[in-house]
């Protein structure tokens, strides 16, 4: 589901409940102005589900909502204040856009590089290899010349295979995004963030460490939040102890607080930090990912290129010496 669309639909419908429209009529007028898509069609759904009179918490759980965004409609409808859960919503899935659209910025140098890289240490060392076999055939003296031609290529081949893998397995990527600069603060700020708006909802603490455990996949993390609900369910203060995860960063325990009234706050605090910490981090990734890939492909294209005139230099030089 696209969570720019997803933050856009939010922040309308908070809107137009604030103005006193109903939610069915709200609902519908949104899906009037919405792109035809998934979220165009499970929210006409649900408006059509809420005019035929079927409350809104079994209209939600028919539909495919993300799992924290379903949560928190039923949420903010218990609580009476709908529209402010759907204004924390927003900003919450804004951020996390944010966030993808700077790691997919990051991800497209590298790749460009790979295929820049590829196709002209091809080109030239089809070049190279032409020159030899026209001056020396298929004389065994440069058989090594031959093969020493190809190692860059294969080099950025090996390169592109492995970008290809590390998009194709998942448990990789996962292990990953838990552990590069840039990279671990999204995945913090996210689940900070889930747990910081469920808590703003009235919703108990065992339950959104539950279902933050639930939306994370890395059996670490999951470990980790199991060790946090073990603490609670024996009575002990929430994050007492919380420092000593091997995954989870120990400043976030500090961050969020001990304070149980204050937890809400406290996480929401704590996923602002790791989202300006996560933005800054990436914003530096990004901005200097271009020059460097810049001056490595012009240095691996120098290198080819050097060899293809000492290549000529040495078959100038015999011919003089003959």
């Amino acid at each position: 589901m696209n969570l720019e669309e997803l933050a856009y639909a939010n922040q309308q419908l908070a809107a137009m409940l604030r103005d006193g429209l109903p939610l069915g009529g709200a609902l519908k007028e949104l899906v009037g102005g919405l792109n035809s898509g998934r979220l165009s069609d499970e929210l006409k759904a649900l408006e059509a589900d809420i005019a035929s009179g079927r409350p809104l918490e079994e209209a939600v759980a028919r539909r495919k909502f993300p799992p924290l965004y379903a949560r928190l409609l039923i949420a903010g409808a218990r609580s009476g204040d709908l529209p402010g859960a759907l204004t924390l919503a927003a900003d919450h899935f804004g951020e996390i856009h944010q966030r993808r659209l700077r790691l997919r910025t990051l991800m497209v140098y590298p790749g460009l590089v790979i295929l820049v890289g590829l196709a002209l240490t091809l080109m030239i060392g089809w070049l190279e290899q032409a020159m030899i076999g026209s001056l020396y055939g298929d004389s065994s003296r440069h058989a090594f010349g031959r093969l020493g031609v190809w190692i860059l290529p294969g080099a950025f081949a090996l390169l592109g295979l492995f970008g290809v893998t590390l998009s194709a397995v998942k448990p990789l990527r996962r292990w990953l995004a838990w552990r590069l600069p840039g990279f671990r603060e999204n995945r913090v700020a996210s689940l900070s963030g889930s747990v910081g708006l469920m808590l703003r909802q009235h919703c108990p603490l065992p339950d959104a460490l539950a279902l933050a455990r639930e939306l994370e996949e890395d059996p670490k993390v999951q470990a980790e939040l199991s060790a946090w609900l073990g603490r609670i369910a024996h009575g002990e203060p929430p994050l007492r102890g919380a420092a000593g995860g091997t995954v989870l960063p120990s400043l976030l325990p500090w961050l969020v607080g001990g304070s149980a009234a204050d937890l809400g706050d406290g996480f929401l605090r704590a996923a602002t930090f790791y989202h300006r910490r996560a933005m800054y981090r990436l914003d530096l990734l990004v901005n200097g990912a271009l020059p460097v890939a810049l001056v490595l492909l012009g240095a691996v294209t120098g290198v080819q290129l050097f060899f293809i005139v000492r290549l000529l230099a040495t078959t100038l030089d015999s011919l003089g010496m003959e």
